[in-house]
């Protein structure tokens, strides 16, 4: 399906969390040939890498292959937290949770196993297994050691991988990316039109939006996945804590302003508005209705 207004929900989203105090990849309008869509900078400088979150996953549970959606309910915050957890990387269970309790509030339904990740320093291991899994590299010594070695040895390569992960160097948690699943940007013109004069539609809506990341191999909603981590006690504080940063710096009025302003640097340069205005309209209902929902867990748990 062509998701045409997916990338001004991606923008939304980055100033909503960045108003908020969540760690939030900045994306911005921009233009390339005529079209029209949104760039972000790097995350990472040239001494640095990227590792996807699914790298831990897989280490931990070879039996979670992402390719195979029937293995999807594998993909849950039990084995999230056990990797971090292997990996001496459990102090960064906390940017887990705000991340969900993010996506609980603009209702992204894509934080998938390659949408998170950690940022680490690149040491002579990873870039000797980044030259072994390039064809065309061939620069250190290690890399072509691991060439001649390991080519047809799967289960060496794997180890050494994970040993990478590891031991990896200075890791930090990637600020949050890849956000545009969200604010309803699947749904075509006519029914937006339907749902702002149903507020019935509008709330059904709401209530049938799951999280990607399962709960002991069960896909659940946002608020549920939230309750029931704010019930574990290890993670409870947590969990206030996301919440907090949600319920105590929400202001409709910013938030009005920045929805219905997304498209004036376009409008400016003589490109008009972009963002039709019942679009608008329909991410600020659906923003609101899911805060209501934060501020009741908040509330209730705090």
């Amino acid at each position: 399906m062509n998701y045409k207004y997916e990338f001004w929900s991606e923008i939304i989203a980055y100033q909503l969390g960045n108003l908020l105090g969540f760690d939030v990849l900045p994306y911005y309008i921009a233009k390339r040939e005529g079209v029209i869509g949104c760039i972000s900078k790097s995350m990472i400088s040239e001494e640095e890498e990227l590792v996807e979150g699914g790298k831990y996953l897989q280490a931990v549970d070879p039996k979670f292959k992402p390719e195979d959606t029937s293995q999807r309910n594998r993909y849950n915050s039990q084995l999230i937290v056990d990797s971090l957890d292997y990996f001496s990387l459990d102090k960064f269970t906390a940017q887990i949770i705000d991340m969900i309790v993010f996506d609980a509030l603009i209702g992204n339904s894509d934080r998938h196993q390659e949408n998170w990740a950690m940022i680490t320093n690149q040491t002579e291991l990873s870039k000797a297994i980044r030259d072994f899994n390039d064809e065309n590299a061939n620069s250190t010594f290690l890399g072509r050691l691991f060439k001649k070695a390991l080519q047809k040895k799967e289960v060496f390569k794997k180890n050494i991988e994970g040993a990478n992960l590891y031991f990896s160097n200075k890791p930090r948690f990637a600020p949050i990316y890849d956000s545009g699943c969200c604010f309803g940007r699947e749904l075509e013109d006519n029914k937006v039109k339907s749902m702002l004069t149903n507020k019935d539609q509008m709330q059904a809506y709401v209530d049938r939006g799951k999280a990607e990341i399962h709960w002991y191999g069960k896909k659940i909603s946002h608020f549920e996945l939230i309750k029931k981590l704010v019930e574990t006690l290890a993670y409870k504080e947590m969990v206030i804590s996301a919440l907090s940063k949600v319920v105590l710096k929400f202001d409709e009025t910013k938030f009005q302003n920045i929805i219905f302003s997304i498209d004036d640097p376009l409008d400016k340069i003589g490109l008009g508005r972009h963002l039709p205005e019942k679009r608008k309209k329909m991410i600020i209902e659906l923003l609101l209705l899911r805060y209501h929902k934060l501020r009741d867990l908040y509330l209730n748990n705090k």
